[in-house]
């Protein structure tokens, strides 16, 4: 079945930069998924499970002023 083909009702002369920006990296991704063009892939090694609630509380521990952040004014 063919596709419709759309029509953008702002001329591309008057696209902003970013506006361009946009349409590009859609016009790539759209040429990606049909198979025409292959991208850049990234792989990143994620750690296992974090617990969050640790590293905040040993954070507030290790910036804690003396005295338990109590201000004494005499």
């Amino acid at each position: 079945m063919p596709r419709a083909k759309l029509v953008s009702k702002r001329a591309p002369e008057k696209l902003s930069r970013v506006g361009k920006d946009v349409v590009r990296g859609l016009k790539e991704a759209a040429a990606h998924v049909r198979g025409e063009i292959s991208l850049r892939a990234y792989e990143y090694d994620v750690p296992g499970p974090v617990d969050a609630k640790a590293i905040v509380q040993k954070s507030a521990d290790s910036t804690e002023p003396p005295g338990g952040g109590r201000f004494v004014i005499g």
